[in-house]
């Protein structure tokens, strides 16, 4: 009897299990829930490449093909009495049409031992609807 009922019990748990599995995925992949309708990814980084260089690398990634993507702006602040300021507009109004994803890199040379950061606004349009995104990069000390 005590086999029986451990065989039961055990069987009562996958069954249970299972009904768990199914239900997390009975809305299927084309309802995949997202915090955004437009951007699937973004990132802005900046790095000290010595000798007042820094590189800033830059990725928006939609949700599927979009009919526009890319940058509104992308400029470098540095930090001056405890605010950031704006110093330079590197790049505006700069997208690609039709596509799934974006990459933008560029230079910028800063003064040593200044601090600076990217701040950057994405843009993804489809259809009649759009989405900005505005991000800022980590702090970096020019070296």
């Amino acid at each position: 009897m005590s086999v029986l009922r451990k065989y039961v019990s055990l069987s009562m748990v996958m069954i249970l299990l299972l009904s768990f599995y199914s239900t997390a995925f009975a809305a299927g992949d084309d309802q995949v829930l997202r915090a955004s309708p437009y951007i699937r990814s973004s990132s802005i980084n900046v790095f000290a490449d010595g000798n007042g260089k820094l590189r800033v690398e830059s990725y928006v990634g939609a949700t599927g093909v979009v009919d526009k993507l890319g940058i509104k702006e992308l400029s470098i602040q540095k930090k001056s009495n405890g605010y950031w300021v704006p110093v330079e507009v590197l790049i505006s109004d700069n997208y690609k049409y039709d596509a799934i994803s974006y990459i933008y890199d560029t230079f910028y040379y800063g003064s040593a031992g200044t601090t600076y950061r990217a701040y950057v606004e994405f843009y993804v349009e489809k259809d009649n609807g759009s989405e900005t995104k505005i991000s800022v990069s980590s702090p970096v000390t020019v070296e």
